[in-house]
């Protein structure tokens, strides 16, 4: 595959991912300040950095565990406050997903594995100086494990339960890793968190258990789980 790109504006983090993916990609210098200023300008030079922007993580998904070995993770992407980690990840979120849907901030570099199902980068991070960040939150008070779950990433949640992330870790809105696998029907998701205890029955701010959730979403086969697992199924919701 090939893919005409200007180097000069994408970040190192970004442009490496899909190099290593694309054999006919050649890496040259690149600055962080530029990919700052290219974000800035008019939609038509954004166009420039679509593709990787988009799409490096499921580059990065597929590449062999050995990619980790051409990995810094010192590299300033991955630094706590990094402003281009949080300006790519704005970016991308705007392009991925509804307006007005809140794109978290304080977004750390696990948090970023975890929702990218990037396991190869999740366990260098953690055998790195970086392993505090597991109990890390979001903006939205998400810890990695939850974004892990979200997204049916099963290696990382797996992974992470076994570095010791907490299964019962609610978000701001009330939402436990188990409410959100079964929101989205990732049975084995789910029932990873449920062979660590995970409870069935959490409620979010409005009253609304795992149950509901997998039952609204028409997931019929994870909310059968849920009811062998001791979900309430006469548990109300908050509406009146």
């Amino acid at each position: 595959m090939t893919f005409v790109l200007s180097i000069e504006t994408l970040p190192f983090i970004v442009f490496n991912m899909c190099a290593m993916s694309c054999s006919d990609h050649h890496t040259r210098g690149i600055h962080h300040h530029r990919f700052r200023d290219a974000v800035k300008r008019e939609k038509g030079d954004i166009a420039l950095l679509e593709y990787p922007m988009l799409f490096w993580m499921d580059h990065a998904r597929d590449a062999p565990d050995d990619i980790a070995e051409r990995f810094d993770v010192n590299e300033g992407f991955f630094h706590t406050n990094s402003t281009e980690r949080q300006i790519w990840f704005s970016a991308y979120w705007a392009k991925t997903n509804a307006e007005g849907e809140n794109c978290p901030g304080a977004f750390t570099r696990l948090h970023l594995a975890a929702y990218a199902g990037l396991s190869w980068l999740l366990l260098k991070l953690l055998d790195s100086d970086y392993a505090s960040d597991i109990h890390a939150r979001d903006s939205l008070g998400n810890q990695p494990l939850l974004w892990a779950a979200k997204n049916e990433h099963d290696s990382a949640v797996r992974l992470l339960l076994e570095r010791g992330a907490h299964v019962a870790t609610r978000n701001n809105e009330g939402v436990t890793a188990l409410y959100w696998a079964a929101s989205n029907g990732h049975a084995l998701v789910m029932q990873q968190l449920l062979d660590k205890g995970a409870d069935c029955r959490p409620r979010d701010r409005i009253g609304w258990t795992p149950l509901h959730r997998a039952a609204f979403n028409g997931h019929t086969g994870v909310a059968r789980v849920l009811l062998e697992n001791n979900a309430d199924v006469e548990a109300t919701d908050g509406t009146k």
